[in-house]
């Protein structure tokens, strides 16, 4: 049995030198752990087998005390390796310092022991003819050392079931396992101490179980959990993953790739799943890596797949298995599709952004060349000040709304854009053009708050495309250029364009392009013409404004005054007739003629864009005249749009010693209650009364009670457009007081007005 225990002993030995010698090769504290106790576990096993084989009582008794202390050393490295492979943290470790305290002071009893015998001794035992050996007999001072040895392990125990109790499932088998076998040891050991064996097979333990340390901590136990880790990352990843082996079985199929495919937990078969959609799945082998997009149609929505397949082969090149690694694509596929959708489409109305109109709007010119198309283009007017007024809040509902109706009732042949501001375009096939639809649409925009009720006026320009190598922006240009010639109108809401238009279009920009250059260049010329007492007396003259194009020549004022009003930039040039008029009564003036006015027309649109009382006080103190030699005439339709407005500035200009006149009165909605109202200086009588009429007693008859209602107001009464003799003569039985018209002189230049009047 000596002979089998050698045997053993030298096997356990040289497993250990090797188990060392692997150790050295990981570089982290549990391998090291591990190499301090492979020194006493192979010191252990040669004192014990020197204790088994000499007949030396000293050399026994010396080979014993070595045994013990290496038994010390050896769990105490035990205790060391297990601090560490638990992962204590620093304040959960046991003081070093003390353990190896203890460890010298057991180390100094058996030295001792060796020249006292104080703590064991030993007796030589013949057993068996071919068995004997020295049997070691305990003091009360050995107590010292089994109750260190038993702490070390109890230590060592208690760290280890801690840590079972306190980690994951997942580790919980990396704690036991080592547990197991330091448990195994100590009973091993307990037994053959009970039961008092000549030959002690339990020490053979020490140097197993750090085998078995070695094995399970830096082999078996980390590979098992890097493959249980791997599995519950597969599992928990949101990428799928389906590995098959040579034969092309499924060997392997993560959580997610199971609810893409719709396979159940326990299953491993993809026949019927989409997975044969991908490749012949039966044949993998034939395949190369590979990468498919796929796209999966589901009852609720579309996903969208990257699905890589990747053979394995070994450093052979022999096929060994395969994988599908499937990333869900369908949050980037819906993030590019949102940022699409944001870059093509208004947030506000969700109707395409003014370029992708103008991109898909040529794609269906293109995709449809035999078809005839509008371009149709919308316009709010005045919806600046809507949202001034009540607020950008309604303007958005408002544009919301027509967004929606243009939604609601589109064709799929239609293409529809916001184009920004308060501005819609549509394309529209001409046998789908429903020109009652559009109107309804122009009168259906009516904002009512507070009892109060405003309407929109929606406008629509219609270009037919008849060439379709033009821009879509250039047709979006002549739609809402045509568009613009009825803006502002209140009974047309939609205009058809023509050639004929587009000519007057780009005669009215000509005009109005070269108003700034015109100005700078003094071609606009005041024209005079007299206004005369009913005595024939010359009181003045009306200031009107001719234009002598360099080029052109003289451009009617019928022509481009209206054009500058609907332009909105006549008052560049009323305030260029105001100072020319003002130099000219400085001029008068300096000649000794301040009997003499001048009238200047203040345009309707100026009692609105300009600050009139300043711009006038500013004139006749910087060309230092009287306010009274300069008349300013505001029409009846300026009056009647804000009468109390009006009357305020009226009051304000008068105070400071203009004369205000009512010009044109007869031409619009008047009224003879509107003369108690207003409380002007001069009413100008429009020609109209003058002109030839059905029922000449009945006009006599209102220009008559006009006349004395405003005589009894203590207003002048000039009558413009006189141009015979008789109605000279019948104005003036009526009472008026001064004459304006070509029966006494036609509008002249100035030089020929001081010509012919002032000389």
């Amino acid at each position: 049995m000596k002979m089998t225990m050698l045997v053993l002993a030298t096997i356990v030995i040289i497993c250990l030198c090797f188990c060392y010698a692997r150790c050295r090769k990981y570089d982290n504290a549990v391998a090291r752990g591990i190499c301090k106790m492979i020194f006493p576990g192979i010191a252990t096993v040669i004192f014990a087998m020197v204790m088994l084989f000499t007949r030396h009582r000293n050399i026994s008794m010396l080979a014993h005390s070595l045994y013990f202390i290496s038994t010390g050393w050896l769990l105490s490295f035990l205790l060391t390796y297990t601090i560490v492979y638990v992962g204590m943290k620093p304040k959960e470790k046991i003081k070093y310092s003390l353990m190896y305290l203890l460890l010298a002071s057991d180390a100094a009893f058996m030295i001792y022991n060796f020249f006292t015998e104080k703590v064991f001794t030993i007796s030589y035992i013949i057993y068996s003819e071919e068995l004997s050996y020295y049997k070691f007999e305990v003091f009360p001072l050995f107590t010292f050392h089994a109750f260190f040895v038993y702490s070390l392990v109890v230590f060592t125990f208690a760290a280890l079931i801690y840590k079972i109790f306190h980690t994951g499932n997942i580790y919980r088998k990396k704690y036991i396992s080592v547990a197991l076998i330091v448990g195994i040891i100590v009973v091993a050991n307990a037994i053959f101490m009970f039961l008092g064996d000549a030959i002690d097979f339990s020490v053979l333990g020490y140097a197993v179980g750090g085998l078995l340390i070695y094995y399970y901590s830096l082999v078996y136990i980390p590979t098992e959990l890097k493959h249980q880790t791997l599995a519950l990352v597969a599992d928990d990843t949101t990428e799928g993953l389906i590995i098959f082996d040579e034969n092309n079985e499924c060997i392997y199929m993560n959580n997610c790739a199971r609810k893409i495919l719709g396979v159940d937990s326990e299953s491993l078969k993809l026949t019927g799943t989409v997975a044969e959609e991908w490749l012949d799945i039966h044949n993998l082998k034939n395949y190369k890596n590979t990468v498919i997009n796929y796209r999966h149609n589901t009852v609720s929505d579309d996903r969208y797949y990257k699905i890589s397949f990747n053979r394995i082969d070994d450093e052979k090149n022999y096929y060994i298995g395969s994988y599908f690694f499937i990333q869900d694509l369908t949050a980037e596929h819906r993030r590019i599709d949102e940022e699409h959708y944001k870059a093509t489409h208004n947030g506000l109305t969700g109707l395409y952004t003014t370029e992708h109109f103008f991109d898909m709007a040529e794609k269906a010119l293109k995709e449809h060349p035999d078809d005839t198309y509008l371009m149709i283009c919308s316009d709010i007017s005045n919806f600046k000040l809507v949202n001034d007024l009540v607020g950008w809040e309604y303007g958005n509902e408002v544009l919301v709304h027509i967004a929606e109706a243009f939604r609601m009732s589109a064709t799929p042949d239609e293409v529809y854009g916001y184009m920004g501001s308060d501005r819609f375009a549509i394309l529209i096939p001409k046998d789908q053009y429903d020109e009652t639809w559009f109107k309804a649409m122009a009168s259906d925009i009516t904002y009512t708050k507070e009892d109060i009720s405003y309407v929109l006026n929606l406008y629509f320009g219609i270009y037919e495309i008849n060439d379709r190598s033009i821009p879509v922006s250039v047709m979006c240009d002549r739609a809402y250029m045509i568009l613009n010639t009825i803006k502002g109108s209140y009974t047309q809401r939609i205009v058809y364009y023509t050639d004929e238009v587009r000519e007057n279009v780009i005669r009215e920009n000509e005009l109005v392009g070269a108003l700034d250059g015109a100005l700078n260049n003094e071609e606009f010329e005041i024209y005079l013409q007299p206004q005369v007492s009913i005595d024939r007396k010359l009181i003045g003259a009306e200031a009107l404004v001719r234009w002598k194009h360099p080029e052109k020549g003289f451009v009617s004022p019928g022509e481009f005054i209206p054009i500058f009003e609907k332009k909105n930039v006549i008052s560049k040039l009323d305030v260029y007739i105001w100072h020319r008029a003002c130099r000219l009564l400085k001029r008068w003036k300096d000649e000794g003629r301040e009997d003499l006015s001048i009238s200047v027309n203040i345009s309707p649109k100026n009692l609105y864009t300009l600050d009139v009382y300043r711009i006038f006080m500013d004139l006749v103190a910087r060309y230092e005249i009287e306010p009274k030699n300069l008349r300013l005439e505001i029409t009846e339709t300026a009056i009647m749009t804000d009468i109390a407005k009006q009357n305020d500035l009226i009051r304000r200009l008068q105070q400071a010693g203009f004369f205000v006149e009512m010009d044109d009165f007869g031409s619009g909605y008047s009224s003879l209650n509107m003369l108690k109202e207003i409380s002007v200086d001069v009413i100008k009588i429009d020609r109209i009364f003058l002109e030839d009429s059905t029922n000449i007693e009945r006009s006599r008859f209102i220009l008559e009670t006009v006349i004395k209602l405003s005589k009894q107001l203590n207003m002048e009464i000039i009558a413009e457009g006189v141009e015979t003799k008789e109605q000279v003569d019948f104005l003036t039985e009526l009472g008026c007081d001064i004459f304006q018209g070509y029966y006494f002189d036609k509008p002249i230049s100035v030089a020929e007005f001081e010509e012919k009047y002032l000389q």
